[in-house]
């Protein structure tokens, strides 16, 4: 019985032990806070030096540290952009409006962090250099973007995403990121829309009773360029590419959108990792109660433990082999399977209005000739993702087949179906127009699209009449790119 009671003794402490290491580690305590090591080396004068503008509130991409210096994921990208262009930088911190009105007079050629959809006027876009996400933050949680329906809600000013969003409520024009977060929580407006990294960097700093709820959109910031500069662009384009298959961008990410954006508060850190620690206290009960019954009664009762957590295992195998069945592995968006299950779905309900997309990647079988399959398999990707990008918030995504996608809309009400649905093609032909690949450099999508309110006397009996025409329409579009382009369908 001693050794018994000294294993316990071991396992009590170190059931202990383990939760509180974790705690430090996901607090980033163990690591050093993130610096900028990537300075503007160039001294050389005899090229006009590159004028930069960036939000001073916008942690991590651009913000002030401890020392009044910039710092932050976008300000080491454009360093070393600089560096490898041979030309010099100054950066000049300030609010976004103000960095706006700099790139629009011609103040400044580069504005850090411009979403890869904004709408700015005088400006080109990079390529997007990281991610994140558009989330909503308030101080009381809500489930879905419908409860926003008349309610105060801050954004930054002339934002893109009060044109992309008719979310029936009243949009408030603010000017950064923490004015926004003062604002909901002073009470003038009931929630805000920020990004997830920067709003969790000010929150982390205040005592604010704020937390993120429903993610709006994917957020995928990049550089702008003024307009007049366009080989600037392609020069910083070629620049990213390099950085990209170099890792680069990857190890920037790593740094400050998850290092350096860990939580430092230990109520924080619990609240965002609970179910680890769920986990965790599961795991380490179960452990001991096995522990307990190996010493009390034998490898019989050990042997029932272990059979019990293989037939858990095989459960969950199987249910992960049923998701990857209806799951596209080359694009991970749904595949055939899932969409037919869908069509399956919409006719049981008895679906009175949808709108149904489809697209087709030009020129695939030209590049996997001349390039490789790997540009081919590039380009289908590439079309799923700027589908996701484009459609993802209002249906289905589906690969149906080599080069062929679906998209199922079937939350469009009838009167704004056209309006809608000619909004979402247009950000799709831009989100594919400033797509840019490893092995292909540009990207052709034919698409077409045709509503229930097109089909008279539509019902889900006449489902096969949409598909066929939004079909049809796809076709036509494609038709008219081979003719413009001089490209033989064949090939």
């Amino acid at each position: 019985m001693g050794k018994l009671r000294a294993v316990i003794c071991f396992f009590v402490a170190l059931g202990i032990i383990g939760p509180v290491l974790y705690t430090v580690y996901a607090m980033g305590l163990l690591t050093p806070k993130p610096v900028v090591s990537i300075k503007n080396t160039v001294t050389d004068s005899s090229e006009p030096p590159l004028r930069v503008v960036a939000d001073f509130d916008f942690s991590p991409y651009s913000f002030f540290d401890d020392k009044h210096d910039e710092s932050g994921l976008d300000v080491e990208l454009i360093n070393e952009i600089a560096n490898r262009l041979g030309r010099k930088t100054t950066i000049t911190f300030t609010d976004w409006i103000s960095c706006k009105k700099a790139i629009q007079n011609g103040e400044a050629e580069l504005i850090l962090g411009l979403e890869i959809f904004s709408n700015m006027e005088g400006v080109l876009k990079t390529v997007a250099a990281s991610s994140d996400d558009l989330v909503v933050f308030g101080k009381n949680k809500i489930n879905s973007i419908a409860a926003l329906e008349g309610k105060k809600v801050g954004l930054m000013g002339n934002s893109v995403i009060e044109k992309i969003f008719d979310l029936n409520c009243q949009y408030v024009p603010l000017f950064t990121n923490t004015q926004i977060l003062d604002a909901i929580n002073n009470g003038d407006i009931d929630y805000g829309i920020c990004h997830g990294s920067v709003a969790r960097k000010i929150l982390e700093k205040s005592d604010y009773n704020i937390y993120p709820s429903v993610v709006l959109m994917k957020s995928y910031p990049a550089i702008g360029v003024r307009a007049d500069l366009v080989e600037l662009r392609d020069q910083i384009n070629d620049v990213l590419a390099q950085l990209s298959a170099e890792g680069f961008i990857t190890q920037l990410d790593e740094k400050w959108l998850v290092k350096f954006t860990r939580s430092s508060s230990v109520g924080e850190t619990i609240k965002n990792h609970y179910p680890s620690y769920i986990l965790y206290f599961a795991v380490y009960i179960a452990f001991m109660f096995a522990l307990v019954l190996f010493y009390t009664q034998g490898l019989h009762r050990e042997r029932e433990l272990k059979s019990s957590i293989d037939y858990k295992n095989a459960i969950i195998r199987q249910m992960e082999l049923q998701r990857i069945s209806m799951i596209d592995e080359l694009t991970q968006i749904n595949n055939r399977r899932s969409f037919e299950n869908k069509l399956d779905d919409l006719r049981a309900k008895k679906v009175e209005s949808v709108t149904i997309f489809a697209f087709d990647v030009n020129g695939l079988k030209t590049a996997n000739d001349n390039i490789g399959h790997a540009a081919g398999d590039e380009l289908i990707c590439g079309a799923a993702d700027c589908i996701k990008i484009a459609f993802g918030d209002i249906g289905e995504c589906y690969r149906t087949g080599g080069d062929e996608f679906i998209v199922i809309a079937d939350s469009l009400m009838d009167d704004e179906t056209h309006s809608l649905a000619e909004n979402h093609i247009a950000y799709f032909r831009d989100t594919v127009k400033n797509w840019y690949g490893n092995y292909i450099k540009s990207l052709s999508v034919s698409s077409g699209y045709a509503a229930s309110s097109e089909i008279d006397n539509f019902t889900y009996e006449k489902l096969h009449e949409l598909l066929e025409l939004a079909d049809k329409r796809m076709y036509r579009d494609k038709t008219k790119y081979y003719e413009t382009s001089g490209v033989s369908r064949r090939v």
